[in-house]
């Protein structure tokens, strides 16, 4: 998956980061 550093500027994967908006 693609790393994105949206939050706090740290690498979140693209699931990680649906599954912390989506929990």
């Amino acid at each position: 998956m693609i790393k994105i550093g949206i939050i706090g500027g740290s690498g979140y994967t693209g699931g990680e980061l649906i599954r912390i908006l989506y929990n």
